[in-house]
C-alpha cells in the first residue's frame, strides 16, 4: 500500500514539473525538458534516500585508529545533496516561467463597498 501511494505522489509531482513545461516559452522549452528530466530522475533517488535515512540512525560510530567518534551518518548527507540539487532544479525551471505582470484584482460589489467607505 505504502508503495502505491508513493508511486502515486511521484506522478502528480511528474505531473507538475509537466504543468510548469507547458507555461514555458517555446524558445526556453529545450533548456526546460534538460531540467525536468533531471528532476523526474531525483524524485525516485530522494525517496530511496529518505527510505535508507529512515531505517538507520542520524550518526554512525566512527573509528579510525585513536580516532573514534560519532559522525553524521552518510546517508544524510547523500539525502541532503539530493534535495539541494532538486530544490536548485526547481529554482532554475521556475526561473525559465514568463514574467508575471503583477497579481490580477478580482474586485466584487464588497471589495467597491469597502474601497468607497474607506476614501470616506
Amino acid at each position: 500500500m505504502a508503495k502505491k501511494i508513493k508511486a502515486i505522489e511521484n506522478k502528480l509531482n511528474i505531473q507538475l514539473l509537466e504543468s510548469i513545461y507547458k507555461e514555458i516559452s517555446e524558445d526556453k522549452q529545450s533548456s526546460a525538458r534538460l531540467l525536468i528530466d533531471q528532476a523526474e530522475y531525483l524524485i525516485p533517488q530522494i525517496e530511496r534516500a529518505k527510505k535508507d535515512m529512515a531505517s538507520h540512525d542520524l550518526t554512525d560510530w566512527f573509528e579510525q585508529g585513536s580516532q573514534k567518534f560519532y559522525r553524521k551518518s552518510p546517508f544524510v548527507d547523500v539525502y541532503t545533496q539530493l534535495i539541494r540539487t532538486y530544490a536548485s532544479l526547481l529554482k532554475d525551471l521556475v526561473s525559465l516561467l514568463p514574467k508575471d505582470t503583477g497579481p490580477k484584482e478580482d474586485t466584487d460589489d464588497f471589495d467597491n463597498f469597502i474601497n468607497k467607505r474607506w476614501k470616506e
